[in-house]
């Protein structure tokens, strides 16, 4: 009978235990359900953070670029505007000048000739040959351009000791030498690496875009059927050869250039001669001076005249191009 009691005790507690496993496992269950679509959600959802967490960074590391390119802009920028402030430059050719005011570099041109564009703002020293080396020197330039080979060779010999001078000697004889010019004005200036580069690009494309426009257009029509006189002076009579630039420019525009026989690239000529010759078109490339009255007379009705034109090379040479194909119908 004890024996029983003590059977039938111990059995209740087991299950007792058991039952009440049972009821914290229902209400853990009820709590907490676990079912798949919830697992999903789960997973999602944490997916998105991700995502989103990954935009913040990307988004972090692009501004952080962004303000670095625009500091470096600005470092970049204040750079330029120094080395612009110790640009010093003189110019003893003309042509050069024109270039560097196209350039936009005005406000660094010190020195220029009486040739030179009269609107500039700086020291006139004379006509540009033989300038006085103790009167460069004074002027402390950073750089000078000039068309003379004996006054390079002079200037070097003077400033052998000014290493950071630089004294470029400079060739308008062609098209090609004009642009080329404007290259390396370009570069040896570097005032304005982008501003400078992207100016003198712009211009050698233009140039190039209208030297291949005649040059094609001359291709389809009869070549040489416009005889054409090109006189530089009237005292003495100065005419242009067929080694210049002048050659070129009126091949390009439809013509032939008449000259004398003659090695010279400006060739000395007489009246005579000039009134033999029968031009369609003169021009005429002084700018101080004007064709005499008895030396226009002389030749046919129907000559054009075009004056002023092709005085100097440099930009102006391909604005007188440009303007003289559309005069003649280019």
């Amino acid at each position: 009978m004890l024996y029983f009691l003590s059977h039938f005790t111990n059995t209740r507690k087991a299950y007792t235990k058991l039952s009440v496993y049972i009821v914290c496992v229902s209400i853990c269950a009820c709590t907490n359900p676990a079912t798949p679509a919830e697992d999903v959600s789960t997973t999602q959802h944490s997916a998105s953070n991700k995502r989103h967490a990954t935009n913040i960074l990307q988004q972090k590391e692009h501004n952080k670029r962004e303000h670095g390119a625009a500091k470096s802009e600005k470092r970049e920028q204040h750079a330029e505007e120094q080395t612009l402030t110790r640009l010093r430059i003189i110019s003893l050719s003309p042509a050069s000048t024109d270039f560097l005011m196209e350039l936009e570099l005005s406000a660094s041109i010190v020195g220029k000739t009486r040739f030179c564009d009269a609107s500039l703002q700086a020291r006139e020293l004379g006509t540009g040959f033989r300038p006085q080396l103790e009167t460069l020197a004074e002027m402390k330039p950073t750089h000078i351009f000039t068309q003379s080979a004996g006054d390079a060779a002079r200037m070097r010999n003077a400033f052998t000791g000014h290493p950071e001078l630089q004294i470029a000697l400079m060739k308008y004889d062609t098209l090609e030498d004009n642009i080329r010019s404007l290259q390396r004005i370009s570069n040896l200036t570097r005032a304005s690496k982008k501003k400078v580069k992207a100016i003198a690009q712009a211009l050698e494309k233009k140039y190039r875009s209208l030297i291949h426009r005649l040059k094609t257009q001359q291709l389809a029509l009869n070549k040489g059927h416009l005889k054409t006189l090109a006189i530089a002076g009237t005292d003495p009579l100065i005419v242009a050869g067929r080694s210049t630039y002048i050659n070129e420019i009126v091949e390009l525009l439809g013509g032939t250039l008449v000259s004398p026989e003659s090695q010279l690239a400006w060739p000395p000529a007489s009246k005579e001669w000039l009134m033999q010759q029968e031009p369609d078109i003169v021009f005429y490339l002084g700018k101080d001076f004007a064709l005499p009255e008895a030396l226009t007379s002389g030749f046919k009705t129907n000559t054009t005249f075009f004056h002023n034109r092709f005085a100097q090379p440099g930009p102006e040479l391909f604005k007188d191009i440009a303007e003289l194909s559309h005069a003649l119908g280019r």
